[in-house]
């Protein structure tokens, strides 16, 4: 049987062998183990890297939203940016909003959660996405999020470019919109030639070479 000797790798006090358990009890779906891969990620003995690798295995592996979110404040960034692209991954569409969102928010893990949120577009995430882009800060990971959700801009986009204040949000929305397959994107866009943000009208003279 597989499980006691990868539950022996996970023990083991070797780094290596550790990384081995961890792959291994992923790739056999060894769910029984996740408490033990738990251990691992909370460990200060392992490197951050390899406790980021067994956040992210507990995860795909069915830990709990509870235990993941405990791992939100464990030691080291990468194992805390782990935890947040996993309760991400872990939310069936329609559940846990307001978990995303807040995760979208929080300084630490916003970052890990728009890699992961960009990955699993939904038009559960809009709303969060769209008061990230008027926020004014440009944060890594956001126009790929939002370019991944481009189906679900047409009217956030539309919104925006209608508001001369929000020079920032529309210049990033109508990017992301312009990778929507919708007819009704030239339409939004080519009505704001003489939009007075520079960056919008750019993005919307692109629009009208193609």
């Amino acid at each position: 049987e597989v499980r006691p000797a990868v539950a022996m790798l996970l023990r083991s006090q070797d780094v290596d062998r550790v990384r081995l358990g961890i792959d291994a009890a992923r790739r056999h779906r060894l769910d029984s183990l996740v408490e033990e891969i738990v251990g691992v990620a909370l460990s200060r003995t392992w490197p951050s890297e390899v406790r980021a690798e067994a956040v992210l295995s507990a995860g795909a592996l069915g830990a709990g939203a509870d235990v993941l979110e405990g791992l939100l404040d464990a030691d080291g960034t990468q194992v805390r940016e782990s935890a947040a692209a996993a309760l991400v991954r872990a939310r069936g569409d329609g559940q846990d909003v307001r978990r995303v969102e807040d995760l979208l928010a929080d300084h630490e893990c916003r970052t890990a959660a728009l890699h992961a949120v960009a990955a699993l577009p939904s038009a559960l995430n809009v709303p969060a996405l769209v008061r990230m882009s008027r926020s004014g800060v440009r944060l890594p990971g956001l126009a790929d999020a939002l370019a991944s959700h481009a189906a679900f801009l047409e009217q956030p986009a539309a919104d925006a470019l209608d508001d001369p204040e929000q020079g920032r949000a529309a210049t990033l929305l109508a990017q992301a919109l312009r990778t929507s397959p919708s007819p009704g994107v030239d339409d939004v866009l080519l009505g704001h030639v003489a939009h007075p943000d520079l960056g919008v009208r750019a993005t919307v003279v692109d629009i009208g070479k193609n």
